[in-house]
């Protein structure tokens, strides 16, 4: 078996080749945690890529630009690290994370989406779990009960970044997508589909025109449909005058239902300078000629 000596001399041999090789499978494991890291915030950057063309064309009209300041943000955000952490650690053993707040505090004041300070961050956790050179200490502070996770688990969920998820941030005039009310998120909808979809196929739109007030239609909505005509057919049910008469509708449709003979459905097609075609349009958009001429009597044109 050899003599003390020698016994002495190979056990050092394999404390030091153990920590060489600890200290390679660290360092691998770090380098493919960057690399999944990466792998997420592609996902960010493509979905930010996504909105980039609608927000090129909305900065190119100065009216919608104005009118509908769209800001788009992808990118990552902590889903809950320290409550796995906390949830692990025995918060009645010594360390570091005895304290629930410290692994909260840690992540606070990480930006998630740089990859060297979340690799910071993921190091100085682990090097408090450690509390210096003693691997135990880990394994001293995890709750031993089975509703906690065990040490490699602990170690994949730390290095493995499941915490992290792509979170997607779309602000109107500075207000959060869901705080918008449904004829507000309607609109973004249909400019998404005018301005952002480069499809030339035909654009049917059902009354686009709901739960939407007219100056919001005439200031957002027509640019739109104008500016999407010069490439596709757009295909529209309305009943208002603004889309059907200011967005310049090459061909009407006017549909009539006869109750009095058995709901007979007739149809009458043209442009909005032939005369039927324009006094149907008054009549059902308008609300016939006197109430054209009533209103229009009462208002009073603003002069600069």
């Amino acid at each position: 078996m050899g003599s003390i000596t020698d016994l002495t001399q190979r056990l050092e041999n394999l404390q030091t080749t153990a920590a060489e090789e600890l200290t390679r499978l660290h360092q691998e494991r770090a380098q493919l945690s960057r690399t999944i890291h990466e792998q997420q915030l592609s996902k960010a950057r493509f979905q930010r890529s996504l909105y980039a063309r609608l927000q090129e064309q909305l900065q190119d009209n100065e009216t919608l630009a104005q009118t509908l300041p769209l800001e788009f943000d992808a990118r990552l955000t902590d889903t809950g690290l320290a409550a796995v952490i906390n949830e692990a650690i025995s918060h009645s053993a010594k360390g570091a994370f005895s304290d629930e707040e410290t692994a909260t505090e840690l992540l606070r004041q990480t930006n998630v989406n740089d990859a060297d300070a979340l690799a910071a961050t993921v190091e100085r956790i682990i090097a408090l779990l450690y509390d210096g050179e003693d691997l135990d200490n880990v394994e001293r502070q995890l709750k031993h009960r089975k509703a906690a996770i065990g040490l490699d688990q602990l170690y994949s969920t730390i290095y493995g970044l499941t915490y992290l998820e792509p979170r997607y941030s779309l602000r109107i005039k500075g207000r959060e997508l869901t705080q918008l009310t449904p004829g507000e998120r309607g609109s973004i909808l249909l400019v998404f589909y005018l301005l952002a979809d480069k499809d030339d196929r035909p654009l049917i739109i059902d009354q686009p025109e709901e739960n939407l007030d007219n100056q919001s239609l005439y200031e957002l909505v027509v640019p739109c449909i104008e500016a999407a005509k010069a490439r596709r057919q757009i295909i529209m049910v309305t009943h208002n005058p603004n889309l059907a008469v200011v967005c310049d509708a090459e061909q009407v449709i006017w549909c009539h239902i006869d109750k009095e003979n058995k709901n007979t459905v007739t149809y009458e097609t043209g442009s909005l300078e032939r005369p039927s075609i324009n006094t149907h349009v008054v009549n059902v958009l308008e609300g016939t000629w006197p109430a054209f001429n009533t209103r229009a009597a009462r208002y009073q044109p603003v002069t600069s």
